[in-house]
Formats: C-alpha cells, structure tokens, sequence
C-alpha cells in the first residue's frame, strides 16, 4: 500500500512495513517506481501482510469504543453515588 501520509491510514500502516506513506502525488509516483523496480522489497512488504493480521478491524475498533463507553459509564455512576 502506497498512500498519503494525511488523515488516518498512518494509524495501522508503518511505512516501510506494510506500505509507504508519502506527503505529495510525486513522491506517490517515485515510491511505487521504486516498488515496481525492487521486487525483493515489493515480495517483503507482501509477505508481511499477507502474514500479518491488520491492528484495525471492525472488532478492533468496536473493543476499544466499548471498553471507552464502559469506563465512561462507570465514572458517571460513580459521580451519581457521590452526589447523593
């Protein structure tokens, strides 16, 4: 994978691990170049992922909202008790 650095693809993709991360549409164009010319390194970063479960799946995300929820829900409780 070969994609901007901007918004959220930073957040489960390592550049040089499972793909690049470039700031610009040149350095796009060079970093896929430099993959297409280097197989060795396009055959590493394919057998990662392919090895690899990804950090950010929908029970990934759903696990850490809920743990949030839950522990926000307990200090409210919290919060009521003391007020009483």
């Amino acid at each position: 994978m070969i994609a901007m650095s901007s918004g959220g693809v930073g957040e489960f993709v390592r550049s040089g691990l499972e793909g690049h991360l470039v700031e610009s549409d040149s350095q796009m164009a060079a970093t896929t170049a430099a993959l297409l010319v280097d197989p060795v390194a396009l055959s590493r970063m394919q057998q990662h992922n392919e090895q690899t479960d990804p950090v950010m799946t929908w029970s990934h995300v759903t696990d850490q909202h809920l743990a949030v929820y839950r522990t926000q829900h307990a200090l409210s409780a919290l919060a009521v008790r003391s007020a009483s």
